[in-house]
Protein backbone atom coordinates (compact mmCIF):
# COMPACT_ATOMS: atom_id res chain seq x y z
CA UNK A 1 0.00 0.00 0.00
CA UNK A 2 2.62 2.43 0.91
CA UNK A 3 4.54 1.47 -2.63
CA UNK A 4 1.26 2.31 -4.18
CA UNK A 5 0.71 5.69 -2.79
CA UNK A 6 4.45 6.58 -3.03
CA UNK A 7 4.35 5.69 -6.59
CA UNK A 8 0.58 7.87 -7.08
CA UNK A 9 2.68 10.88 -5.48
CA UNK A 10 5.67 10.53 -7.66
CA UNK A 11 3.49 10.14 -10.95
CA UNK A 12 1.61 13.17 -9.70
CA UNK A 13 4.84 15.36 -8.83
CA UNK A 14 5.94 14.92 -12.60
CA UNK A 15 3.06 15.63 -14.06
CA UNK A 16 3.19 18.97 -12.55
CA UNK A 17 6.34 19.70 -13.36
CA UNK A 18 6.19 18.74 -17.40
CA UNK A 19 3.13 21.18 -17.07
CA UNK A 20 5.66 23.87 -16.03
CA UNK A 21 7.27 24.22 -18.78
CA UNK A 22 6.80 27.31 -20.81
CA UNK A 23 9.08 26.88 -23.77
CA UNK A 24 10.66 29.07 -26.51
CA UNK A 25 7.94 30.77 -29.18
CA UNK A 26 10.07 31.01 -32.39
CA UNK A 27 10.41 32.25 -36.14
CA UNK A 28 11.74 30.02 -39.02
CA UNK A 29 11.33 30.26 -42.83
CA UNK A 30 9.49 26.96 -42.86
CA UNK A 31 6.21 25.17 -40.24
CA UNK A 32 8.74 22.51 -39.34
CA UNK A 33 11.10 25.14 -37.10
CA UNK A 34 13.88 23.66 -39.11
CA UNK A 35 15.42 26.43 -41.25
CA UNK A 36 16.13 30.15 -39.71
CA UNK A 37 17.41 32.39 -41.86
CA UNK A 38 15.55 34.32 -44.89
CA UNK A 39 16.69 36.35 -47.91
CA UNK A 40 14.77 39.83 -48.47
CA UNK A 41 14.32 39.47 -52.23
CA UNK A 42 12.23 41.95 -53.91
CA UNK A 43 8.63 41.12 -55.55
CA UNK A 44 7.72 38.00 -53.91
CA UNK A 45 5.58 36.50 -50.92
CA UNK A 46 8.01 35.58 -47.95
CA UNK A 47 6.30 33.79 -45.34
CA UNK A 48 7.48 32.98 -41.19
CA UNK A 49 6.61 30.79 -39.43
CA UNK A 50 5.89 31.20 -35.54
CA UNK A 51 6.46 27.97 -34.02
CA UNK A 52 6.44 27.11 -30.38
CA UNK A 53 8.63 24.51 -29.36
CA UNK A 54 9.98 22.27 -26.12
CA UNK A 55 6.60 22.56 -23.80
CA UNK A 56 4.19 19.39 -23.20
CA UNK A 57 1.20 21.63 -24.35
CA UNK A 58 0.07 24.87 -24.18
CA UNK A 59 -4.03 26.28 -24.71
CA UNK A 60 -2.44 30.14 -25.41
CA UNK A 61 0.55 32.83 -26.22
CA UNK A 62 0.87 36.65 -26.44
CA UNK A 63 3.82 37.98 -27.68
CA UNK A 64 4.82 40.18 -30.69
CA UNK A 65 7.45 39.89 -33.76
CA UNK A 66 9.96 42.94 -33.94
CA UNK A 67 12.58 43.95 -36.24
CA UNK A 68 15.84 44.64 -35.66
CA UNK A 69 19.35 45.82 -37.48
CA UNK A 70 17.80 46.92 -40.51
CA UNK A 71 15.05 43.89 -40.88
CA UNK A 72 12.62 46.47 -43.43
CA UNK A 73 10.33 43.69 -45.29
CA UNK A 74 6.38 44.91 -45.98
CA UNK A 75 4.26 43.17 -43.20
CA UNK A 76 0.81 42.00 -45.54
CA UNK A 77 -1.48 39.60 -42.99
CA UNK A 78 -1.28 37.14 -40.03
CA UNK A 79 -2.68 33.25 -40.81
CA UNK A 80 -3.82 31.26 -38.49
CA UNK A 81 -5.75 28.08 -38.10
CA UNK A 82 -6.82 28.73 -34.18
CA UNK A 83 -10.40 30.44 -33.58
CA UNK A 84 -9.07 32.73 -30.96
CA UNK A 85 -7.04 36.05 -32.10
CA UNK A 86 -6.67 39.36 -31.00
CA UNK A 87 -4.10 41.56 -32.21
CA UNK A 88 -1.51 40.80 -34.95
CA UNK A 89 1.87 40.05 -34.88
CA UNK A 90 3.77 43.40 -35.53
CA UNK A 91 1.99 44.91 -32.35
CA UNK A 92 0.89 42.59 -30.48
CA UNK A 93 -1.02 39.34 -30.41
CA UNK A 94 -2.69 36.41 -28.50
CA UNK A 95 -3.96 33.55 -29.89
CA UNK A 96 -6.08 30.98 -28.12
CA UNK A 97 -5.76 27.46 -29.49
CA UNK A 98 -9.07 25.87 -28.26
CA UNK A 99 -7.52 22.81 -26.96
CA UNK A 100 -4.31 21.93 -25.08
CA UNK A 101 -1.65 21.43 -27.96
CA UNK A 102 1.89 19.63 -27.84
CA UNK A 103 4.55 21.21 -28.99
CA UNK A 104 6.00 21.51 -32.08
CA UNK A 105 3.00 23.79 -32.34
CA UNK A 106 2.91 26.30 -35.85
CA UNK A 107 1.18 28.86 -33.88
CA UNK A 108 0.73 30.95 -36.91
CA UNK A 109 2.06 32.00 -40.42
CA UNK A 110 3.38 35.76 -41.02
CA UNK A 111 3.38 37.13 -44.48
CA UNK A 112 5.72 39.54 -45.95
CA UNK A 113 6.36 41.19 -49.01
CA UNK A 114 10.47 41.28 -50.12
CA UNK A 115 11.06 44.63 -51.09
CA UNK A 116 15.39 43.74 -51.21
CA UNK A 117 15.56 46.73 -48.48
CA UNK A 118 16.72 44.53 -45.54
CA UNK A 119 20.26 44.99 -44.16
CA UNK A 120 22.14 41.97 -44.08
CA UNK A 121 22.34 40.23 -40.57
CA UNK A 122 19.18 41.61 -39.59
CA UNK A 123 16.72 39.74 -37.92
CA UNK A 124 12.84 39.60 -36.47
CA UNK A 125 12.47 38.89 -33.31
CA UNK A 126 9.64 37.27 -30.67
CA UNK A 127 9.44 39.91 -27.89
CA UNK A 128 7.06 40.34 -25.13
CA UNK A 129 3.78 41.98 -26.55
CA UNK A 130 3.23 45.55 -25.15
CA UNK A 131 -0.01 44.81 -23.21
CA UNK A 132 1.43 41.51 -21.85
CA UNK A 133 0.29 40.72 -17.99
CA UNK A 134 3.07 40.01 -16.41
CA UNK A 135 5.06 41.34 -18.87
CA UNK A 136 6.79 38.97 -20.97
CA UNK A 137 6.70 36.41 -24.01
CA UNK A 138 3.37 34.77 -22.17
CA UNK A 139 1.91 30.82 -22.47
CA UNK A 140 -0.50 29.47 -20.85
CA UNK A 141 -0.18 26.13 -19.86
CA UNK A 142 -2.41 23.15 -20.11
CA UNK A 143 -3.31 23.66 -16.57
CA UNK A 144 -4.30 27.29 -16.75
CA UNK A 145 -1.06 28.23 -15.56
CA UNK A 146 0.78 31.87 -17.05
CA UNK A 147 4.29 30.91 -17.90
CA UNK A 148 6.73 33.23 -19.22
CA UNK A 149 8.55 31.74 -22.17
CA UNK A 150 11.87 32.50 -24.45
CA UNK A 151 11.75 33.57 -27.90
CA UNK A 152 13.79 33.07 -31.01
CA UNK A 153 14.38 35.19 -34.03
CA UNK A 154 14.62 34.47 -38.11
CA UNK A 155 18.14 36.02 -39.80
CA UNK A 156 17.23 37.73 -42.36
CA UNK A 157 19.96 37.97 -45.53
CA UNK A 158 22.51 36.19 -43.50
CA UNK A 159 26.22 36.12 -44.28
CA UNK A 160 29.62 33.87 -43.16
CA UNK A 161 29.41 36.84 -40.00
CA UNK A 162 25.77 36.24 -38.87
CA UNK A 163 23.73 32.56 -38.70
CA UNK A 164 20.78 31.26 -36.92
CA UNK A 165 20.77 28.87 -34.06
CA UNK A 166 18.07 26.31 -35.04
CA UNK A 167 16.67 25.21 -31.09
CA UNK A 168 17.60 21.64 -30.80
CA UNK A 169 15.13 19.65 -28.60
CA UNK A 170 16.95 18.38 -25.20
CA UNK A 171 17.57 14.72 -25.43
CA UNK A 172 19.13 11.94 -23.14
CA UNK A 173 21.88 9.51 -24.17
CA UNK A 174 19.44 6.59 -24.38
CA UNK A 175 17.40 8.45 -26.91
CA UNK A 176 19.94 8.78 -28.80
CA UNK A 177 21.45 5.22 -28.76
CA UNK A 178 18.08 4.22 -29.08
CA UNK A 179 17.81 5.88 -32.89
CA UNK A 180 20.52 3.38 -33.97
CA UNK A 181 19.56 0.42 -32.73
CA UNK A 182 15.81 -0.72 -33.45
Amino acid sequence: MKTLLLSSLIVMLCANLAFGQAGSIGLFADPGATVCDVIDMPGILIPIYVVHLWSPGATAAQYKVAPFNGAAMLWLSDTTIYPVNIGNSQTGIATGFGVCVPSPNHILTINYFGQGLSASCSHYQVVPDPLAVPSGILVVDCADNILIATGGDVVVNPTSTCYCDVPVEKSTWGKIKELYTN
